[in-house]
């Protein structure tokens, strides 16, 4: 069974110690901070942003490591990118990696960067390549009974 989360789900304010100290952690970080905790391998979907992950979801992992330090320590992780230019986000997919390591999750062994998507995907995001459904794959492969997708649109 799989879970797609949506950011938009979990707003939550800038990070910041002083605020944190002040009214402790949202509660939005904590919520989302249990579904990735329920999950036996987690995807992220994210857009490229200035060569990075998006300020929206590097904000949602520096709350979330507020919840608990390592929250997916071990834990198989995929990281994938769609862009509608070639490069499919292959930069940010990079930083990511290096976040993603500073957690000590079990990454996959390769991401997924989908260079003009609007060609190799459907309208609704149905995977139309085969490239797509050999990254999928892989989470299945980890033995996953639950997969939770997070999806940043922004």
């Amino acid at each position: 069974m799989a879970t797609v989360v949506d950011m938009d789900d979990y707003p939550m304010p800038l990070y910041d110690g002083d605020l944190e100290a002040k009214v402790g952690v949202p509660e939005e970080a904590d919520r989302l901070h249990d579904v990735l905790i329920a999950a036996d391998v987690v995807i992220f979907a994210c857009p490229e942003f200035n060569g990075g992950p998006t300020p929206l979801l590097k904000n949602a992992i520096d709350w979330v490591t507020r919840v608990s330090k390592r929250p997916l320590e071990r834990k198989p992780v995929g990281l994938m990118s769609a862009t509608p230019g070639s490069g499919g986000g292959a930069v940010g997919l990079g930083v990511m990696s290096t976040i993603m390591r500073s957690l000590r999750v079990d990454l996959f062994d390769e991401t997924l960067s989908v260079g003009n998507a609007r060609v190799r995907l459907s309208v609704d995001g149905r995977e139309l390549d085969a490239e797509i459904g050999r990254f999928l794959e892989e989470s299945d492969a980890a033995g996953c009974r639950k997969q939770t997708a997070l999806t940043v649109r922004r």
